[in-house]
């Protein structure tokens, strides 16, 4: 027997990798990936000489990386990453000369000098993707990095210890999508022959020790830049006016470096910026009004600590999607904008250590996510708190002590007077001892605030803004949980209760005191969208009730740890019963019969009606797929995961191109997002089409089979509806024996619900709501509510009164082809 695939990935598998395998000569595909596997990596290469991928990511490996994987000629994908593996880089994957993609992230390799395996890996012409990030690798880039494959997209090592000067020769990979060189030690000027790179879109080389200026030679990425982040270097001079030809940019951060002038007003130019941080430099000159008016900015902007000076642009005002504003500690005057309660979403505003005059806007009482509000340090502020929401639950001062402000509703601020007070002399008249009286009532009102001044700036300095995302207000059905109840319940985040592991943290099971099962979502700090991914993940959570999405118990949160606690999920998830690798016995499968899988289905289509139209905030999620659909004990669905998902207003503008910020699984994502579309509810339409014809089928969007334009809906289309038994899930068959009329017709209609969904122009797929009403149609009809007849009649009348469906065939062929099949 011919073995050519072993997938066990996610299978929850411990013990030790068997050298066995290396007796499966056949085998083309080995994926044991994220389980808990540990020992070292056997020799496999000295017999599997087909091999053409091997996954090991996201184990507990040991233990060099063997050599003789430089035997597997054909290799084209290798994923060692999220690891435990030491030693250095072997030459011998430079023999891997059909290597296409490299995945060592995340382990304990180290290096010799010049980094010798970066130029072994010359050899491996066909290389697309290197990553290498989060290692112990040292030593200083060879020029020969320039010799790497012509095909050469990605290139990732950030996180490691590597010097030296960026190799001018790196302008010879003129495939770079995203260079990643963050966190390292490199030293020397950024290399004007990045020009060369006309296809970049990301680069990263923040948090090392740069030095000079950014080349003026930057407009030249103008194609395709959207991201650009220099932070944390010793970068100097000017920011060169040319940056304003970046109109692809969406991410720009040049903070905590030595740039002086002024801001170019060239950089409002760049309309599609969602993030701005120039904070911690030498800036002169006024905020110019064009960059105060960058309406797309949705993260956070930030001019922190610099020379600014003159009033604040009304353009700011514009900022109605923006979650931050930093423009403490500059000389900024005049007024603060009356219209500052335009920018809706703030959660963070500090205006401190400036030189600000007049009132207090009273529409900063309309921002409802706002969390922290610093206006202290200011010359002349004066007037009332506003005491309405978000101030009046605030169980600390949003606005530090200032002797003209007053307040009212429980703050550490002396009330406002009220005319004809005992004691309030008008205005203009002798102190006296009152004015003594006065002194130190503020002083008392004063010391306490200062200490929690003091603190604030510490842990503001320490962790800096950008990375500090303000966690939004929540209201959650049980009171915080502390980390040591947290640690306690999960017998100290004990990789025995690791349910599973993510791109921004870790899943843990775990029991509190009173007998609840909960499971525990533990962000990985070290990973900068973690931070987002919990705020966004709060925000939605706090606001969704309903049936079939996740249920959010309560939060722990602090400079450390942020985790959240969820409602225990006995039956895991939908990829675990749908892909059970042959890890599950007969009646495993057969939870997974046609009705469990309507029932999920409607479940899910229910869950995402709610959140596109009938939530108190619109949301999209961004990220289905069945990793994120959880199963009850009986089976009862729930939404899960909102750290990619995105909150719509009727003012959004939301939109963004794939190679910056696009949010999905491959195989999920809307094809209109590939080229810029805008977030909308219709992405999540598609990928809802994709993941039903996931479970019908029992085939990822992603199977190897998909290749070369052939996709999961095209596969599908294809057989539709003459040869509709040849891709249709086994195990359906296995386990309702026969197929009748009915359970056909109803089959037949759900592969048409998902053919809607995930038909290629966004206005041709239905919404949300109208894909409950047809399955609620099919479920009347598979559980004999409705005769088929008539169930024909109202789908037919339903779906071609429906714009989205004017050439969907309605009409049933044959059913035959089950019956003779089963």
């Amino acid at each position: 027997m011919r073995v050519s695939t072993v997938n066990l990935e996610s299978s929850g598998l411990v013990g030790y990798i068997s050298p066995v395998l290396g007796n499966l000569s056949s085998l083309e595909v080995l994926d044991m990936s994220n389980n808990s596997f540990h020992g070292v990596i056997p020799d496999l290469g000295q017999k599997l000489s087909n091999l053409k991928e091997l996954h090991l990511w996201g184990n507990q490996l040991i233990g060099p990386i063997p050599t003789s994987l430089g035997n597997c000629s054909k290799l084209k994908f290798l994923d060692l990453g999220l690891n435990n593996l030491n030693g250095s880089v072997p030459l011998q994957l430079g023999k891997l000369s059909s290597l296409q993609r490299l995945f060592l992230y995340d382990n304990f390799l180290t290096s010799s000098r010049d980094l010798p395996f970066l130029t072994a890996l010359i050899n491996c012409s066909s290389l697309k993707t290197l990553y290498l990030g989060y290692n112990h690798l040292a030593e200083d880039l060879s020029p020969s990095i320039g010799n790497l494959s012509t095909q050469l997209s990605v290139l990732s090592l950030q996180q490691n210890l590597i010097g030296g000067r960026i190799p001018q020769e790196i302008g010879n990979l003129t495939k770079l999508i995203m260079i990643n060189f963050t966190g390292n030690a490199l030293t020397g000027p950024i290399p004007s022959e990045l020009k060369m790179l006309e296809d970049l879109e990301r680069l990263y080389l923040g948090q090392n020790k740069l030095q000079g200026p950014i080349p003026w030679e930057i407009g030249d990425f103008s194609r395709s830049l959207g991201l650009l982040s220099l932070s944390f270097n010793q970068l100097s001079g000017q920011i060169p006016p040319t940056i304003g030809k970046l109109t692809q940019l969406r991410h720009l951060q040049l903070n905590n470096n030595k740039f002086n002038g002024t801001i170019p007003l060239s950089l409002g130019n760049c309309q599609l910026l969602e993030l701005v941080d120039l904070s911690h430099n030498n800036l002169t000159g006024n905020i110019p009004r064009e960059v105060a008016g960058l309406n797309n900015l949705q993260f956070y902007f930030n001019l922190s600590w610099n020379s600014l000076h003159g009033s604040l642009p009304a353009e700011i005002t514009k900022l109605v999607m923006v979650q931050g504003i930093d423009l403490s500690g500059n000389q900024l005057s005049g007024e603060i904008p009356i219209g500052i309660g335009s920018c809706t979403n703030l959660e963070y505003l500090n205006l401190s250590h400036n030189k600000f005059e007049g009132p207090i806007p009273l529409s900063i009482s309309r921002l409802q996510y706002l969390e922290i509000v610093d206006l202290s340090y200011n010359n002349k502020l004066s007037g009332k708190i506003p005491k309405r929401e978000p101030f009046r639950n605030l169980t600390a001062p949003p606005f530090k002590v200032e002797p003209r402000l007053c307040g009212e509703g429980g703050f550490l601020y002396p009330g406002c007077p009220i005319a004809g007070s005992p004691g309030e002399a008008p205005e203009g008249s002798p102190g006296g001892l009152r004015d003594l009286h006065n002194l130190f009532k503020y002083m008392i009102y004063a010391i306490p605030s200062l200490v929690i001044y003091c603190l604030y700036i510490f842990f503001l300095y320490k962790y800096t803004f950008p990375k500090k995302n303000v966690e939004p207000s929540m209201q959650f059905p049980h009171p915080r949980i502390s980390y040591k109840e947290l640690s306690t319940a999960t017998n100290g985040f004990d990789k025995a209760n690791l349910l599973g592991v993510g791109s921004v943290g870790s899943v843990y099971k775990g029991v509190l005191d009173a007998g609840t099962l909960i499971a525990v979502k533990v962000l990985n700090l070290e990973n900068e969208a973690a931070h987002k991914s919990f705020n966004t993940e709060c925000q939605v959570l706090s606001k969704t009730r309903h049936r079939n999405i996740i249920k959010a118990i309560t939060s722990c949160s602090n400079l450390d740890f942020k985790g959240l606690v969820f409602e225990f999920m006995a039956n895991g998830n939908l990829e675990r019963h749908l892909h059970c690798a042959g890890n599950c016995n007969f009646g495993d499968v057969c939870k997974m019969n046609l009705q469990t899988r309507l029932q999920i289905a409607t479940d899910v289509a229910r869950g995402l009606a709610y959140l596109h139209h009938d939530c108190s905030i619109q949301v999209v999620h961004c990220d289905l797929k069945p990793n994120n659909i959880l199963l009850d004990f009986n089976m009862t669905t729930r939404i899960a995961d909102f750290g990619n998902a995105q909150i719509l207003s009727e003012n959004s503008m939301i939109s963004f191109s794939a190679s910056t910020t696009l949010k999905g699984a491959p195989g999920y994502i809307a094809p209109e997002y590939g080229v810029g579309a805008r977030i909308s509810t219709k992405g999540d339409v598609y990928s809802y089409g994709i993941l039903l014809l996931e479970m019908l089928t029992g085939k990822r969007p992603t199977h190897q089979m998909f290749a070369d334009g052939l996709s999961l809906r095209m596969w599908v289309s294809m057989a539709f509806t003459d040869r509709i038994s040849e891709v249709v899930d086994d195990s359906l068959f296995l386990c309702n024996g026969s197929f009748t009329n009915t359970t056909c017709s109803c089959l037949i209609q759900l592969i048409r619900v998902a053919l809607l969904c995930s038909k290629d122009s966004p206005k041709d797929r239905p919404s949300m709501a109208e894909i409950v009403e047809l399955l609620e149609s099919i479920e009347d009809m598979f559980e004999g509510r409705t005769m088929d007849s008539i169930y024909q009649y109202d789908l037919y009348q339903m779906v071609n009164s429906k714009r989205w469906a004017r050439d969907l065939a309605l009409k049933d062929q044959s059913t035959s082809t089950f019956q003779s099949t089963s």
